[in-house]
């Protein structure tokens, strides 16, 4: 069954369009707003589907999990207000983590793009360091370089490098999946592992990371392979490696199921046009049960006017990181939804989600494996830094006087809304009213953000 994706309400065109926020905070509290309410709908929608669907045990149990996931992110969001008239603040929320959460998904992405603006802004190029002890070398980051564990080892010289994106599928049927397994998650992510570590890839590849995605097709679910990669910058290295990897991966990727018994002329030239160091001599080698089509290039934006490829030259640039965001968008989107369709395919859900559950579906490799800065749950010291700020606004600083005594409340965010009309300065309907907490005896909002963790657990104890 296919659930529409709830649609996001667009704001009219013309004389009358509607004023923009008036602030960052205001259009942050907007959006968390729209998004718990799409996140209602989403749950509505899957209980309409649990209540006709015939599913198994086990999966019932995890649909019914999901909807309870998506249902109650956010319910616990903190808002502060400072009694003046810029009204409420929205603070911050308790998420679910779920990647079907239009929520959780929204942050994601935000804070991925932070940390990735900032880290490719302080690594453009990638060093290579040498144990003075063994002789041998490796490729690392420069927080890696700088750090303790490689304290001991000696700098020898820095690499620029290219930033791509490659797509990895493997030949697979409906009744027999690939190889005999159609929930090959396992299989994929191990072929990948095993064509990393062959000394032609770490020539060519310093790092990387990946994610796993699963879409519908007609031979049962696509299990497929996104990567972006930190690629050498050399003479064709698009195209030495885009030739390693198809034979590489062709190779490994061979389906005994698989109805193809030979490399046509046609399907030989049709190889052919994707690389142009490949010939038909090439070509024709490959095994016809493996893949032979791979799809590896250097980042880019499509232009929204005529949908042609622009290339991204200015490093650490706008451009240069929306391209990075669009290769890395598996970080924010949920399995099992059709992103062409906009809709969410409750069946393949039901489906897969049991035989995902716990699973690492994306991992980093190569130079930028334990690089904590990109881990999406991962704390700067910029959170530090704005609690003294905040005490700081709070506080004269010649006479020690508190300046303001802020109110702290919790609300579910679905509650809330921004008038247009009124430059979206947040308010709480009535039914927000009588079910908001007011958080009492919290000057700051660190101490705040404790109570609302602890209300949150002592709500957890009382659901056992």
């Amino acid at each position: 069954m296919l659930a529409k994706r709830p649609k996001d309400t667009k704001a009219d065109t013309g004389e009358n369009k509607p004023k923009k926020p008036a602030d960052h905070n205001r259009k942050r509290s907007n959006t968390l707003s729209a998004l718990k309410r799409k996140n209602l709908k989403l749950a509505d929608q899957m209980h309409s589907y649990l209540t006709h669907a015939t599913l198994t045990e086990q999966q019932a149990m995890h649909m019914q999990r999901l909807r309870k996931y998506v249902r109650r992110c956010a319910n616990l969001t903190l808002y502060r207000d400072d009694k003046g008239p810029t009204g409420m603040k929205l603070i911050n929320s308790m998420f679910c983590g779920s990647k079907l959460c239009f929520v959780c998904n929204q942050n994601r992405q935000k804070s991925t793009r932070r940390k990735y603006w900032k880290w490719f802004e302080e690594n453009q190029t990638i060093a290579e360091i040498e144990n003075p002890e063994t002789g041998s070398s490796k490729f690392v980051t420069r927080s890696q370089a700088t750090g303790k564990k490689y304290s001991a080892w000696e700098f020898v010289q820095n690499y620029e490098y290219d930033i791509m994106h490659l797509t990895l599928t493997v030949p697979h049927i409906a009744t027999h999946g690939f190889n005999g397994n159609p929930y090959f998650f396992d299989e994929i992510a191990a072929m990948f592992w095993l064509m990393r570590k062959s000394p032609v890839w770490n020539s060519l590849v310093f790092g990387g990371e990946y994610g796993i995605e699963t879409t519908k097709s007609d031979n049962g679910p696509h299990i497929h392979i996104h990567t972006l990669l930190l690629v050498k910058r050399e003479k064709q290295n698009r195209n030495k490696l885009h030739k390693f990897v198809l034979q590489a991966w062709n190779k490994a990727s061979v389906n005994q199921y698989a109805k193809r018994e030979i490399i046509t002329d046609d399907m030989a030239r049709s190889i052919m046009k994707g690389n142009r160091t490949i010939d038909m001599e090439f070509a024709k080698k490959l095994n016809p049960k493996g893949s032979t089509m791979i799809n590896l290039e250097t980042i880019y934006t499509v232009d929204r006017k005529d949908g042609s490829k622009v290339r991204s030259t200015e490093f650490n640039s706008k451009e240069m990181l929306m391209a990075v965001m669009e290769a890395i968008s598996y970080h924010f989107e949920p399995q099992a939804f059709d992103k062409k369709e906009g809709e969410f395919d409750f069946e393949l859900m039901a489906e897969i989600m049991p035989k995902i559950y716990r699973k690492a579906l994306y991992k980093k490799f190569g130079c930028l494996h334990g690089e904590a800065a990109l881990n999406v749950s991962h704390v700067g010291v910029e959170d530090t830094e704005s609690e003294y700020a905040e005490v700081a606004s709070m506080i004269d600083q010649d006479t020690g006087e508190v300046l303001s005594d802020p109110d702290f409340y919790i609300c579910n965010p679905a509650f809330v809304f921004h008038l247009p009309e009124k430059d979206y300065k947040p308010q709480i309907n009535i039914e927000g009213k009588k079910r908001m907490i007011h958080v009492k005896d919290a000057f700051t909002t660190r101490e705040a953000i404790k109570q609302m963790v602890d209300i949150m657990k002592s709500e957890l104890k009382r659901k056992q």
